[in-house]
């Protein structure tokens, strides 16, 4: 999901992958989510996700990287080279609820989902505004 520097919505996507193990395509999905960001012609990103491993190895431990998803994540630190700004963050996996939302959306009869935020499925749409509460009620407890 693309958001703005308010934190709404500017699009989603999401698609199904080829049968592989999970480091796999978690680390495919990273570099779709950067290839996407140079399609979108965006300088300035941050992206998140779950995978502790993949981001790892991107920012740095190399030695952990699991040998299925190396090419994937030495594609991704190529690519990190394009944008003026781009951090790729682990968080927990509670704090990706719209991701696991958008992948859930995704239906094998149409394998790519693109959506902007008026059509944002009903499931992704509440993930999204159960962050945006968390994420204020957080800035309001500081």
């Amino acid at each position: 999901m693309a958001r703005n520097e308010a934190s709404g919505v500017v699009k989603a996507w999401a698609r199904t992958l080829p049968k592989c193990e999970l480091i796999e395509a978690e680390a495919a999905a990273i570099v779709w989510a950067l290839n996407l960001a140079m399609e979108e012609k965006f300088q300035d990103i941050v992206i998140e996700g779950d995978a502790k491993l993949c981001f790892d190895a991107i920012n740095g431990d190399v030695q952990n990287c699991h040998w299925n998803a190396k090419t994937l994540l030495d594609n991704a630190i190529e690519l990190k080279a394009y944008f003026a700004n781009c951090c790729l963050c682990w968080v927990k996996s509670e704090c990706n609820a719209v991701a696991h939302a958008l992948a859930k959306a995704v239906s094998p009869l149409s394998p790519v989902l693109k959506c902007n935020n008026y059509s944002l499925p009903p499931d992704v749409w509440d993930a999204w505004k159960r962050d945006m509460l968390l994420v204020n009620s957080i800035s309001l407890a500081v």
